[in-house]
């Protein structure tokens, strides 16, 4: 069982950030800062029963043609607006759609602004590291726009050169990767049909967006004519984000199945030109999520755990051996604010997960670095100090 301990660590951590950067290391188990309300919904049980409580299920997109817009008519539609109101209906609630920032999509879903991640969101490392995604339903790739008659060969055209994209998106990575484009003059856009307008009016020489917004928004026939989509500079697929631990995304993976089998989901696609992007859904089968919660657990016995090992100055021993350190207060904190008692064990590092899973300890909170496999094999805060191997050699040499 992977530990979720998420309370009021958001408060503890906000008190001493100006003691530690923001990046490197965490403790695991205990739902800081952004991602305390997502967590500590998914430990108090189920998502999807918190969100057939309330009768509705908020969606957070942004405009991106042809997956979430508002159509001549003044109709909110698309590929994926559509597919998240089939969900809606199939649970019996009401979709409520939200426009956000998508630079904080993720902050968004972890105050509980929003239910969800709907709007062709790219499956990156960190998305999946920090929200529980679905499985794959559609390929897109990352694409350059110009203006038609522009001289371009390749991204080396754009050196030097002003180039657009969406703030945090996966544009915005590929113009970071690329040889080329990482030497352009970028700037970044709140929202893709944003960048559009900036090739169209000539303030910027090309933009790096969504392969599926190419096709239904430039060309022949479209509202952008006179662009053109050249090179495709990486290739990706696209998911729905829930929050941390949510059974949300086990709910949706079952629709996705369902409709994919019975020809809904194609049907959908159809409408809006996506059907070619489609990715192949197996057959999924809904897993609620347990309804104990490990705060619950830890107020009824009335400690918390903490599995350090000694680290100074994060976490060791003063000189009346009892512990102390930047990690050490900081439970002490949490454990003030729980109203529980902090017990501190020291454990062998290599089998800190199994301490965990076994309930010997209820956290590790110990300089703990955030390791692919780390975040998978536990709940983990966000980041909060930064940190580097560094040599250490002696004086002179």
């Amino acid at each position: 069982m992977k530990k979720i301990l998420s309370l009021l660590l958001a408060f503890s951590l906000a008190l001493s950030l100006a003691a530690c950067g923001g990046s490197a290391s965490t403790s695991a188990a205990a739902s800081a800062s952004g991602s305390a309300a997502g967590s500590a919904s998914a430990a108090a049980g189920s998502d999807l029963d918190y969100i057939k409580g309330k009768g509705k299920m908020v969606i957070g997109y942004t405009v991106y043609e042809p997956m979430n817009y508002t159509d001549a008519d003044g109709n909110f539609t698309g590929f994926d607006t559509e597919l998240a109101t089939a969900v809606c209906a199939k649970l019996g609630v009401e979709p409520e759609f939200v426009e956000i920032n998508w630079d904080t999509k993720v902050v968004e879903l972890d105050a509980k602004s929003i239910d969800c991640i709907w709007n062709g969101m790219t499956l990156t490392e960190d998305i999946m590291a920090n929200t529980a995604t679905t499985k794959a339903y559609a390929k897109n790739a990352q694409v350059v726009v110009v203006k038609e008659g522009t001289a371009y060969t390749s991204t080396a055209d754009l050196a030097g050169k002003t180039v657009v994209a969406e703030a945090g998106s996966a544009g915005e990575a590929a113009i970071q990767g690329d040889e080329n484009l990482s030497k352009a003059d970028y700037v970044s856009k709140s929202v893709q049909t944003d960048c559009l307008m900036e090739v169209a009016a000539g303030t910027a020489d090309a933009a790096v967006l969504d392969l599926t917004l190419a096709n239904a928004m430039i060309g022949e026939g479209t509202s952008y004519p006179n662009l053109k989509h050249t090179d495709e500079l990486t290739t990706e697929e696209y998911g729905v984000g829930c929050r941390k631990g949510s059974d949300l995304a086990s709910y949706i993976n079952q629709v996705f199945a369902d409709s994919y089998k019975d020809g809904s989901m194609e049907k959908i696609a159809e409408t809006y030109g996506v059907q070619e992007a489609l990715v192949e859904q197996k057959d999924a089968t809904f897993e609620q999520s347990p309804k104990d919660s490990d705060v619950d657990y830890i107020k009824g016995r009335g400690k918390l755990v903490v599995g350090v090992t000694d680290f100074e100055p994060m976490d060791y021993k003063d000189k009346d051996g009892n512990w102390i350190g930047f990690d050490a207060d900081m439970a002490k904190l949490v454990g003030e604010k729980l109203g529980v008692e902090v017990d501190f064990v020291e454990i062998d590092w290599d089998n800190k997960v199994m301490e965990l899973n076994s309930k010997n300890i209820d956290v590790v909170w110990n300089g703990m670095t955030l390791t692919s496999e780390v975040t998978s094999a536990m709940e983990c805060t966000n980041a909060y100090c930064n940190n580097a191997q560094v040599v250490v050699v002696p004086e002179g040499k």
